[in-house]
């Protein structure tokens, strides 16, 4: 028995852990074009604050090698706010609602013209700011991970999220 006649249902569980390097056959990919049209005319709702980070202090620093300096930014937290997404993978969906997001919907959803914040700088320009975000979650919890099964992002997930609730308490990793 090949892999093929395994049920579509049963193939699109594999293509949700293995991605576009799985081998995709007409019925598969019919299956897929039909699930993600679903989505196209009801999109997911993403709930999210962002985080603007800026360093303050010393001005005649431009660049700071976070390793050696004890500089930290400061953090101003923005309001709640949503974006609707049908295209773009969204990262992780937990249990309780909070979405670990893919580098794909930071990009969505950070404004324009800024640098996102990771961990992974060392040096960084001390004279703009730099943002990440601060608090991801949704609603349709099992609406999300269906989405998030059709749409698999292979950057790496942003770990500076912090790990809230929905009703805004802080949960353990």
């Amino acid at each position: 028995m090949e892999y093929m006649d395994l049920p579509i249902d049963l193939l699109l569980i594999i293509y949700s852990f293995v991605g576009n390097n799985f081998i995709v056959n007409k019925n598969i990919h019919n299956a897929l074009i039909e699930y993600r049209n679903f989505f196209f005319n009801s999109p997911v709702r993403i709930y999210y604050r962002l985080a603007q980070w800026k360093y303050v202090g010393e001005p005649n620093r431009t660049i700071i090698n976070r390793l050696t300096n004890k500089l930290r930014p400061s953090l101003k937290v923005h309001h709640k706010t949503y974006v609707d997404v049908s295209n773009v993978p969204i990262g992780f969906v937990k249990d309780n609602g909070n979405i670990i997001p893919s580098s794909e919907i930071e990009e969505k959803v950070v404004p324009h013209m800024q640098i996102i914040e990771r961990r992974e700088r060392v040096y960084v320009y001390s004279k703009i700011s730099t943002w990440n975000i601060y608090q991801c979650w949704t609603k349709t919890i099992k609406k999300a991970k269906n989405y998030s099964n059709l749409w698999i992002s292979r950057k790496n997930l942003n770990r500076l999220i912090i790990p809230y609730n929905i009703n805004g308490k802080i949960t353990k990793r």
